[in-house]
C-alpha cells in the first residue's frame, strides 16, 4: 500500500510538471525488494506457509511494477476512480504529497 502511496505522489508531481520523480520509485522499489527478501526468509524458516508467501510475493512484484511502469500505473488510477470516484486514500494521498 505504501507503494502505491508513492506512486500516486510520482502521478501527482508528473501532472504538474515535475519531472524529478526518481527518488520516489527508488524508495518504492527499495521497500518491495526489503518486503520480498524478509518474506522469503520467513518461508525459509517455517514461520510463513509457502501459499501466504505466494500471494505477498505476487502482490508485492505486482505494486512494484505498478509503481515503476508509468502507463499502468495511469491505468490502475483510471480503473479506481471508474470503480470508486473518490479514492479512499485522496485525503492521506493529499497530505503525503505536500510534505514532500
Amino acid at each position: 500500500m505504501l507503494m502505491l502511496l508513492l506512486a500516486s505522489c510520482r502521478r501527482t508531481s508528473r501532472e504538474s510538471g515535475h519531472h524529478d520523480d526518481w527518488p520516489g520509485v527508488v524508495l518504492g522499489v527499495a521497500i518491495g525488494l526489503v518486503l520480498l527478501f524478509w518474506v522469503v526468509n520467513l518461508i525459509r524458516q517455517d514461520r510463513l506457509y509457502v501459499g501466504y508467501g505466494v500471494i505477498f510475493v505476487f502482490g508485492t512484484l505486482a505494486a512494484m511494477t505498478v509503481l515503476i511502469v508509468p502507463p499502468l500505473l495511469d491505468a490502475v488510477t483510471r480503473a479506481s476512480v471508474a470503480l470508486l470516484p473518490v479514492p479512499s486514500l485522496s485525503i492521506v494521498r493529499a497530505r503525503a504529497c505536500s510534505r514532500s
